[in-house]
């Protein structure tokens, strides 16, 4: 081989060793300085309340919201509001349960166990009672929630198909008006893909009934975080923690 044929060979390997070496540590650099997508961003740790200034709120744990309350009145109307999650920016909270600051109140965050609504119903509704009322807007057959509702005690149950939240406050209005169940259960759907608007809509027509029955025991909780919603927006709530309002205290 010549000379000249292997100093060319020689400048060739050393020109391929210093652009793979580049292109290695340009790539580094680049990758560093990129966005980390959302799935592989650490965040804020989302089954801690170290952050959120805990001492603000009661803590309850994961047994059923009504089983960590003392009091026991002679009526009570029990709601789920579907998506309804305690988010990182605690002025979101405060926002939302000051809606029922004009009536006797008690707020809190309460621990749910998984991110479903048929886990929160079967926990949070299970009665012993005969005269237990559930309510839906919705299908029967959908998760099977008429089957398991009456498992649970719910001799009595009312479905209505593609009925929205405004309505279903009025029909809960009309159903405690005539004053034959001891035990109302309810779980919304307006906020179900975690609309914000629609939630705070609906709970704004749960404070107005529980202002018109003040007799009657109102609490409101949420099922679980919004889960039908784009990944960004899910990560903004804690996962296992939902907000709870206790009405008419």
């Amino acid at each position: 081989m010549k000379m000249s044929q292997k100093i060319n060979i020689a400048l060739f390997s050393s020109f391929v060793v210093t652009a793979v070496s580049g292109a290695f540590v340009w790539g580094s650099d680049f990758l560093s300085n990129q966005s980390v997508p959302w799935h592989m961003q650490s965040g804020i740790d989302e089954d801690s309340l170290s952050t959120y200034g805990v001492n603000e709120y009661r803590l309850l744990d994961r047994r059923p919201v009504i089983a960590q309350i003392n009091k026991n009145p002679k009526k009570q109307v029990l709601i789920l509001v579907d998506s309804w999650g305690v988010p990182h920016d605690k002025s979101v909270l405060e926002k939302e349960f000051s809606i029922f600051n004009d009536i006797p109140h008690d707020f809190a965050i309460h621990h749910r166990m998984a991110n479903r609504t048929k886990h929160a119903e079967r926990v949070e509704y299970r009665r012993d009672s005969s005269d237990a009322l559930f309510l839906f807007g919705g299908d029967s057959l959908e998760f099977g929630r008429s089957e398991y509702m009456q498992e649970i005690g719910y001799s009595r149950r009312l479905f209505f198909q593609k009925c929205s939240d405004s309505l279903m406050l009025a029909k809960l209005d009309s159903v405690m008006s005539d004053g034959a169940f001891s035990t109302i259960a309810w779980t919304t759907q307006g906020s179900r893909y975690g609309s914000e608007d629609s939630l705070m809509s609906t709970l704004k027509g749960i404070h107005s009934l529980a202002k018109e029955y003040p007799d009657v025991r109102f609490v409101v909780q949420g099922t679980h975080r919004p889960i039908l919603c784009n990944p960004e927006y899910k990560r903004t709530f804690y996962e296992h923690w939902v907000p709870v309002v206790i009405g008419n205290i």
